[in-house]
């Protein structure tokens, strides 16, 4: 493989993604085996979001013969149709683009900054790892709890396999699709910081003895290779937003939407319609898997934001980690050696300053702690129009 440690972080996790058929092929079309490989994945895909997609179809058709309680069923309902809208993007932008290519030059831009940064993955492994296996245990266990409710309030195995799986299988599709760019922005975080790290051991040089030494020669290269690095982590952060700012985008809107979803049903159940079929049984289930299912579309959108915003903070330092570097120089050096690492310095900080490195969602809203703060207000309006709707409604 050709890829050296970005890749081999993620290759599992791309596995996952593309058995649920919502990962672009990382693999170039140049190779005719390559392109038939990519062919068929394509193949793969359509027919997998053409089941899931008619299944759900017939559901929605089929959910009028339902017993379920009208609010849970019109909820229940949006979620099936808004579900099935999510991943139909994800799948078209994902399979169905250049976006693979684009993935593919990430990762080796990826591991470009990391020789030059002399940095390895291999020691945040552990931590992010922990994470995704958090996460994905998380899925399971919502899973389990809505096998179980669901199972109680109907009629037989049949008819929960054709009312309820569809959507379990799109959350899956859904959860996991968005597991993959968080991923790939907590790398781009890490690149971002062991580039402002490079500049602080940088600035801890004694310059006196580095003029008087052979070193001088590298201290006057160091700032033209950071400039080189400073330009690639920018066409990464570039590509990132290119690849997965649609799923972005639609991941943010479906988990405010599945939120919403699992407050009606809570709210339904415990508040508005005790008497519901299963309420004295399976009251405990359904409070784990509501809250389950609230927990991984916050956690989704919580990670998110933090990483954006953490992204968008370390960049915004690298210009002032530059500036405070130009000030421990003359303002007027006699030194030829002195000038040339000025000049490079100050091309180093106009790049710094100039280029915003930010994550959007198609350049609808950047991906940061003001989008949490856009979210959560979301979130309490419409949970105050729906105690109203439900209390005014028998």
């Amino acid at each position: 493989m050709f890829y050296k440690h970005s890749f081999t972080f993620l290759c599992p996790l791309i596995v996952l993604c593309s058995i649920f058929g919502i990962c672009p092929s990382v693999f170039t079309r140049s190779a005719s085996v390559r392109k038939n490989n990519f062919l068929w994945y394509q193949i793969y895909c359509t027919i997998l979001m053409t089941l899931s997609l008619g299944t759900t179809a017939y559901v929605l058709y089929k959910k009028d013969e339902s017993t379920v309680p009208y609010a849970v069923h019109v909820a229940d309902t949006f979620v099936h149709f808004a579900l099935s809208v999510t991943t139909l993007c994800m799948f078209v932008s994902s399979v169905y683009s250049s976006k693979g290519f684009l993935l593919n030059r990430m990762f080796k831009k990826m591991d470009y900054v990391d020789d030059q940064l002399k940095y390895s993955i291999i020691y945040q492994k552990r931590r992010l790892f922990t994470g995704i296996f958090i996460y994905c245990f998380l899925i399971i266990i919502y899973l389990i709890y809505d096998t179980f409710t669901w199972g109680s309030f109907l009629d037989g195995s049949q008819e929960y396999f054709f009312y309820n799986l569809p959507k379990n299988f799109q959350i899956s599709q859904f959860s996991i699709g968005m597991l993959l760019p968080m991923s790939v922005l907590i790398l781009n975080y890490l690149k971002i910081k062991g580039f402002n790290r490079a500049l602080k051991n940088y600035s801890k040089l004694n310059y006196i003895q580095a003029a008087q030494s052979e070193a001088n020669e590298n201290n006057k290269n160091f700032f033209k290779q950071m400039c080189h690095v400073h330009t690639t982590i920018y066409e990464i952060v570039e590509n990132f937003n290119k690849i997965f700012g649609t799923a972005l985008l639609v991941g943010t809107l479906m988990g405010i939407g599945l939120v919403l979803h699992y407050i009606i049903i809570l709210l339904v159940y415990f508040q508005f319609n005790g008497n519901w079929k299963g309420a004295t049984k399976y009251k405990y289930y359904v409070l784990a898997q509501c809250i389950n299912g609230m927990l991984i579309p916050l956690l989704q959108m919580l990670l998110l934001a933090t990483i954006g915003d953490r992204v968008a903070f370390e960049a915004s330092k690298s210009s002032n980690l530059c500036l405070a570097l130009l000030n421990k120089f003359p303002a007027y050096s006699t030194y030829d050696w002195e000038r040339e690492i000025i000049e490079e310095l100050k091309t180093l900080m106009l790049q710094c300053s100039f280029r915003n490195i930010v994550i959007t969602a198609k350049r609808f809203y950047s991906v940061n702690h003001t989008m949490l703060g856009f979210v959560i207000t979301s979130l309490v309006t419409n949970i105050i129009v729906i105690m109203q709707f439900l209390g005014t409604n028998k």
